[in-house]
């Protein structure tokens, strides 16, 4: 499995031990599209959110699938552009040179005042736009909170059938998790795999890096006796 994890490691500036165990930060489903023209200006941005990239976030035309995978090139440079590569990053607070995408991309979505708060957004957004808007929040922050988790279960119940909603939010919820319940990441995700009720709107390659990842949890399952998941 292919990983920025060095990259990663220099730019967040974050725990070690919880980066390498991130299930966003190591699952890049971007690279399942990375001939896409729009995911290669994303990869190409650095981390910074541009119009054009927020334009086609926005666009109900475009596929949700190749949307994630734009957030996720972004999230890998979720610290932004930086003109000194040498500059000593542990030294510095992260929100001095962290890219606030989710809060760029709600400015954009808000120009004409649309929504009057974060519930008004939630209450009127579709249920794309919402894990957008989640997923690029916990790229920024580099790890899940409860408003995060408010998000995914907003997106679902507008889009309950499609499968790129359920196993992003599957991903997301598992961030708060993962240093503690290693075999409840992989149920999370495993539940959605078998969920026959979903739309398949990813394709089987962002599919497989997803679970390439994940599929390591599934010892975690088989040491735990009290697990009752069934194996296959």
């Amino acid at each position: 499995m292919k990983t920025k994890i060095i990259i990663l490691i220099t730019l967040i500036g974050f725990n070690i031990n919880l980066l390498a165990s991130s299930s966003l930060k190591v699952t890049e489903i971007s690279e399942a599209s990375i001939n896409e023209s729009i995911v290669i200006k994303a990869a190409n941005s650095k981390g910074k959110l541009t119009i054009e990239l927020m334009s086609y976030l926005k666009n109900k035309t475009k596929p949700i699938a190749v949307k994630m995978k734009i957030i996720n090139e972004l999230g890998i440079y979720a610290l932004g552009n930086f003109t000194n590569e040498s500059i000593n990053l542990f030294g510095l607070e992260a929100r001095e040179y962290r890219q606030d995408n989710s809060e760029i991309f709600y400015k954009y979505l808000n120009k004409n005042n649309e929504y009057s708060n974060i519930d008004d957004f939630l209450n009127k957004a579709d249920g794309d736009l919402i894990i957008c808007m989640t997923y690029l929040k916990v790229m920024d922050y580099n790890n899940t909170n409860e408003e995060a988790l408010l998000f995914v279960e907003k997106a679902k119940q507008k889009k309950p059938n499609s499968y790129v909603i359920y196993i992003i939010s599957a991903l997301i919820e598992a961030e708060q998790i993962i240093n503690n319940e290693k075999c409840l990441v992989y149920k999370l995700a495993n539940e959605v795999r078998n969920n026959k009720q979903l739309n398949k709107d990813m394709n089987e390659k962002a599919i497989e890096i997803i679970f390439e990842y994940i599929d390591f949890y599934k010892d975690e399952c088989r040491m735990n006796k009290y697990s009752k998941i069934v194996l296959r």
